[in-house]
Parts: structure tokens; sequence; C-alpha cells
């Protein structure tokens, strides 16, 4: 099983209709290639935890980094893990960005972040989200 943890930005100026087929296109790709994690997005700040087979998940983070909406890609980590720390994808929106709607998507917040991610992944994921709600100002 492989992780890969990376931040970056989205252009702000992405039509809603475009960040919605997106974003199914995302829970689309993570079931066909049984890929799980959590997404979260918002004003143009995007992280994300991949995990499955090494190839998929790097297959998608490619997806992701050659992207030309898509800027500032970083790994924050990458490795093997022993087990999955998510049973399936989860993706956090700005709740006024409309796409909180979406199946497996959450509408952001600190009490919501805290209900979705699971204790299993670790002190360090719960760190990457609050540093995550702090510069987006979530509360």
């Amino acid at each position: 099983m492989h992780q890969i943890v990376f931040s970056g930005f989205i252009h702000k100026n992405v039509d809603k209709t475009i960040r919605v087929k997106t974003a199914t296109r995302l829970r689309e790709i993570c079931e066909q290639d049984n890929i799980t994690g959590l997404f979260m997005y918002m004003d143009g700040n995007l992280i994300s935890i991949l995990e499955g087979a090494e190839s998929d998940v790097r297959n998608l983070f490619v997806k992701f980094n050659q992207h030309p909406r898509v800027t500032g890609v970083t790994i924050l980590h990458e490795g093997q893990i022993d087990v999955r720390g998510f049973q399936d994808l989860k993706m956090g929106f700005n709740k006024n960005d409309g796409l909180a709607t979406l199946p497996e998507a959450f509408s952001l917040s600190v009490n919501s972040m805290a209900a979705v991610i699971p204790r299993e992944v670790g002190l360090w994921v719960k760190s990457l989200t609050d540093s995550f709600a702090r510069v987006n100002k979530l509360t």
C-alpha cells in the first residue's frame, strides 16, 4: 500500500461547473482504482492524501501535478503504509462553494474535519489538517 500527501494551489477563477466536473471525475478515478484518502480544497488551497496501489496513486498524483489549473504542487510525504488510514475518499470544500453536497464531500470546518479524519492516521495528519484550518481561517 502506498501513500502520497501533497499540497498545491488551484486557480481561484475556475468556474463552479468545472470544479464540480473535476471533483466528480476525481471520485470516479478513486473508485475505479481503489484509491482512498482525503481531498480538501478552499479558496485555492489544496491538501490531499492518496492511498492505494503504488502505480495507481502515482498515476493520479501525476495527473494532479500536470493539470493546467493546479500549481505549486509539493509532496509533503510519500511512502509505503501497512494499512489504509481512510476507508474511502473524503472530500472537503468551502461551505459557500456548493461542492460540499457532492457524494463523499463535507463542508469544511474544524469540527467536520475532526469527524471525518480517523484517529488511526496519526498525529501528523492532525497537524496537517490543523494547519490547513488555520491558514484558511476555518472555525
